[in-house]
């Protein structure tokens, strides 16, 4: 399944989510949330089945030269960063997932979330940040230019 559409959400008092029912059919018991936090892409958490977390890992490391080198300051820097801060988490029988509350901070959730599919992967965002960032692109702009 390809994750697509915004839905509005709230985290309770337990710092838990519920995900959307659609998302949930296509989901493992258990998910990899990891906090990406970048001025190019903004801040959201990134929910992940184990093998598109994995896929997406790989992503990171050119492939044309062996993929992930061990010997690699850099590769090693990435790779640490990444599997340091995400966590694996159960998803509840009410659809729910229990949010960090480092990862929260780190990508500056609090209570009203927009949760986004984006194809592989799905994005929790504070809403007002999310609403934010997609006023600041131009998503056709590079496409119409003659």
């Amino acid at each position: 399944m390809r994750f697509r559409g915004e839905y509005q959400h709230s985290v309770d008092s337990k710092g838990r989510v519920s995900l959307p029912a659609k998302f949930r059919k296509a989901l493992p018991d258990e998910v990899t949330i990891v906090p990406v936090s970048n001025a190019d892409f903004g801040k959201a958490l990134y929910v992940f089945s184990d093998e598109a977390y994995d896929e997406w890992m790989d992503s990171f490391f050119d492939t044309e030269e062996g993929g992930y080198n061990p010997r690699s300051k850099k590769h090693i820097a990435l790779h640490k960063y990444l599997n340091s801060s995400a966590e694996s988490v159960a998803i509840d029988a009410a659809g729910r997932v229990k949010l960090s509350p480092k990862q929260c901070d780190k990508v500056g959730i609090d209570k009203n979330v927009t949760i986004i599919g984006e194809g592989d992967h799905i994005e929790i965002w504070d809403s007002q940040a999310l609403e934010e960032y997609m006023d600041s692109i131009d998503p056709f702009g590079s496409f119409l230019e003659d």
